[in-house]
């Protein structure tokens, strides 16, 4: 049986995004490390891809599905 997190991972790898976000507490996460921070608001979250900064950070924003 899958769990709630391999089913996110599982759709977002099949769709081309990169992670998560939450843009109302300005956060983010990649497929990599996701959904690290156990918090109620992760069902706020939405499909998200990173994008590179001009200061070489990577951060995520939401996807434009």
């Amino acid at each position: 049986m899958k769990t709630v997190k391999e089913i996110v991972e599982e759709y977002l790898r099949g769709n081309g995004h990169d992670g998560l976000c939450n843009q109302r507490i300005e956060c983010g996460c990649s497929i990599l490390d996701l959904m690290p921070c156990d918090w109620d608001c992760v069902s706020e979250c939405v499909t998200a891809k990173k994008v590179l900064q001009d200061d070489g950070d990577w951060l995520m924003f939401p996807a434009e599905d």
